[in-house]
């Protein structure tokens, strides 16, 4: 479990105790494209943190929902791409063909309901139903961007709990982020 995981979760569930096996399992699961993640019984696991829609699996074998990281952190950036800035600059065109595919898949998530809800069932693989609950969850709290836009403020967020994990500053954002490439490939795509 990384740095930023174990301190969020900590933040998340604050008194309840967390083991690193939380992670293991949600992981092999995701991995192995288990649709029902199985859980240690008999007291092993206190509370634990499942990506949507693995959370709804849970809930149908009898576990309850403390509650959403959105309730806690509206703001927490899930997830970025990340290269280095040398590495892109020597090969922006290859890095903004990849984001123009990544613009062109949010945007398809959005535009294209019930085959991106067939899509997740199937690739994940999960029931259509729990498939269909996700897709709901992510676009209405826009979990996935439209255009592949990360959060600014979801990434000041992160960056704030590594400080307070590192006991120093948190950085500064901006320095790690140059939004040129994606929005060339916004642009070429053609804006929504």
């Amino acid at each position: 479990m990384n740095v930023l995981k174990a301190v969020t979760c900590a933040k998340f569930f604050q008194s309840i105790p967390l083991l690193a096996l939380f992670a293991t399992l949600v992981g092999a699961a995701a991995a192995s494209g288990q649709e029902k993640v199985k859980f240690p019984v008999g007291g092993q696991i206190a509370a634990t943190y499942l990506v949507v829609p693995l959370n709804y699996s849970a809930e149908e074998q009898g576990f309850n929902v403390l509650g959403h990281f959105k309730d806690y952190f509206p703001s927490y950036q899930l997830s970025v791409l990340a290269v280095k800035r040398g590495w892109a600059e020597k090969n922006r065109g290859l890095l903004v063909r990849f984001l123009k595919g990544e613009v062109r898949a949010h945007r398809w998530l959005y535009t294209n309901k019930e085959a991106a809800i067939d899509f997740l069932a199937k690739d994940l693989p999960l029931k259509p139903e729990l498939a269909r609950k996700g897709w709901e969850y992510y676009t209405a709290n826009r979990i996935w961007h439209p255009n592949a836009e990360i959060s600014l403020e979801g990434l000041k967020f992160t960056m704030e709990i590594y400080a307070e994990q590192t006991k120093g500053p948190a950085p500064d954002p901006l320095k790690y982020i140059d939004m040129s490439y994606l929005q060339q490939a916004i642009n070429e795509v053609g804006e929504k």
